[in-house]
């Protein structure tokens, strides 16, 4: 018998059990996605998050997460499902009448595992659309030093109470051509940003040409329950792209996780992003170890 519970911090390690184990069907050496990510969505991103539980015979054998996004009108809802409990097509039945009665007509771009070839039947057959791939990807981090700065750069710590204007401006800027992008206002930019758990603000640094702030790059804990360094987001002002600067702020992240004592570092990326940032990543030793597609709902 199924039925439908709704999922709760309380509940960060039974969702975490299940994304690790249907991640590990597809790929036995996949990482596993940590407590402090599972906490990240359980909270929410955006204006609103719903998450439940599927039980099937008092065991919980599927997670749902929808997040809702009032300033791109778009819901964004991911499905883990158990290995060996075919429920992807109820868990997805289920999340689309959550969805249709708070705002049927925002757009549904729901992410899964690139390898789950059952997920993707279900999905073609309720009519969604295949939009992009992105990848994990990951670098070992050596004896890797802070670059050196050129004559008129200089990087700073962020400073939660006074730079936290100028961060907002460069990330709105830097990313204002990017698949999906819409203008956040300040106040709820802040919240994203500040409230996720696994923020560091240690490892978030600005980076200034002649006293003028031109990029940032976010580093989250993320992955610490690995040993590992994360990058959460890198960006650098449109008049500023082609100069290396990007290159210049992912090293400075490396270097800050090398000095963590952590041994490798990761990052996501938009296979389908315009800009060199791929290559970027691929120079400075990062390769891919899992890889996820987005489906958008067709009306």
């Amino acid at each position: 018998m199924l039925s439908f519970r709704e999922a709760t911090l309380e509940d960060a390690s039974i969702c975490e059990e299940i994304i690790d184990l249907q991640e590990k069907s597809f790929d036995p050496a996949a990482h596993s996605v940590g407590l402090v990510h599972v906490r990240e969505i359980l909270n929410g991103y955006f204006s609103e998050v719903h998450s439940e539980l599927l039980i099937e015979d008092d065991i919980p054998v599927a997670f749902i997460n929808i997040h809702g996004d009032d300033v791109r009108k778009t819901y964004f809802p991911d499905i883990y499902v158990r290995p060996s409990h075919d429920v992807f097509d109820v868990a997805l039945t289920r999340l689309e009448e959550y969805i249709s009665k708070k705002n049927a007509q925002w757009t549904i771009l729901i992410g899964i595992n690139a390898r789950d070839d059952y997920a993707k039947k279900v999905l073609s057959q309720c009519n969604y659309q295949w939009i992009r791939k992105y990848w994990g990807m990951e670098a070992p981090l050596l004896d890797i030093p802070f670059p050196a700065l050129p004559t008129g750069l200089e990087v700073k710590v962020v400073d939660i109470e006074r730079n936290l204007h100028e961060w907002y401006q460069v990330h709105q800027d830097s990313f204002s051509e990017h698949f999906g992008f819409q203008p956040r206002p300040f106040e709820k930019w802040r919240d994203l940003f500040l409230s996720a758990e696994g923020f560091d603000p240690d490892g978030t640094f600005l980076l200034y040409e002649n006293g003028e702030c031109v990029g940032f790059v976010e580093s989250s804990n993320e992955k610490a329950h690995e040993n590992s360094g994360y990058i959460n987001m890198v960006g650098v002002r449109k008049s500023k792209q082609g100069m290396r600067y990007g290159t210049l702020l992912i090293q400075w992240a490396m270097a800050y996780a090398k000095r963590r004592n952590f041994s490798k570092i990761g990052l996501n990326v938009d296979t389908g992003n315009t800009t060199s940032a791929l290559n970027v990543y691929q120079r400075l030793g990062f390769r891919e170890i899992s890889s996820w597609e987005q489906f958008k709902k067709i009306l």
